[in-house]
């Protein structure tokens, strides 16, 4: 007679017994302070204005970026609640949110994955305690890089330790590591015949100010961080930020191509979405 499987809610039960375990054992260990803030995501029912957005920061919400259309990262203090009439709801930070399985694979990943472990990115709210998110991550993998300005830190984790990041609140998203990027925008900069200009005019933007209007703000790169004023921001833009380093970047990131990158200045201000 075949064994019948344990039900969703027992296997939930057990899952969350062990982290709690695994937890109180960071607790003892490590002395972690008890928990003062919540990470998790906000969903409007239609593009809150700035006014709403104002109401919530006002009250200790911090806005992290923009997971999908109108669900935003978010954190708050621990006890404070949705302010009624903002049309807005807390969603919780399952799985399919912090990852995607089809990347853990081996074979769709063999760059990153090696001796039954894969080399992860671990993305984490920019107000994240360190210290704590990796006595956490220190539980389940071995940390080889933390890149704080970015909000970021590399590891080496079993594959069989991949889902429990996801009960780290602190984490915004984790995938393996690419291979080391080639130079993607020269195919772009020879397209678009700018090489032309450069190199036949001498034309290198010296003195130029650009402005660039978005779906959110340029976040932090190594590369432009120096180089742009924000006139105006609410959430944190992917498109921008890449957007930016293509207009503007300095070539710190890449020092062999410091001879054909713009010497812009930038004044960079937003359109929100409709």
């Amino acid at each position: 007679m075949i064994k019948s499987l344990p039900n969703f809610k027992t296997i939930l039960v057990f899952v969350f017994f062990v982290f709690a375990v695994n937890m109180a054992s960071a607790f003892a260990t490590k002395k972690i302070m008890p928990r003062t803030t919540k990470y998790l995501l906000l969903e409007f029912a239609q593009t809150p204005s700035q006014q709403t957005i104002d109401s919530y920061k006002s009250k200790g919400w911090q806005f992290d970026g923009l997971y999908d259309k109108n669900i935003y990262y978010v954190s708050k203090p621990y006890y404070e609640t949705i302010i009624e009439g903002s049309g807005a709801t807390e969603v919780y930070m399952y799985n399919a949110v912090k990852y995607k399985p089809n990347s853990f694979i081996p074979a769709v990943n063999n760059w990153s994955y090696k001796n039954d472990s894969f080399n992860v990115r671990v993305a984490f709210f920019s107000d994240a305690n360190i210290n704590e998110l990796s006595t956490y991550i220190s539980l389940y993998a071995r940390i080889t890089k933390i890149f704080s300005k970015y909000h970021y830190m590399e590891v080496r984790v079993p594959q069989t330790n991949i889902t429990r990041f996801t009960y780290i609140d602190m984490v915004k998203w984790l995938e393996p590591l690419h291979p080391p990027l080639s130079t993607d925008n020269l195919p772009g900069k020879t397209l678009h015949r700018s090489n032309i200009l450069q190199n036949n005019l001498g034309l290198k933007g010296n003195g130029i100010k650009v402005g660039e209007w978005d779906g959110g703000f340029v976040g932090q790169h190594i590369d432009h961080d120096s180089r742009k004023t924000i006139l105006d921001y609410n959430v944190q833009s992917d498109h921008a930020t890449h957007v930016a380093g293509t207009v503007l970047g300095n070539g710190t990131s890449i020092l062999m191509q410091l001879e054909w990158l713009p010497m812009l200045y930038c004044i960079q201000a937003i359109i929100m979405e409709i």
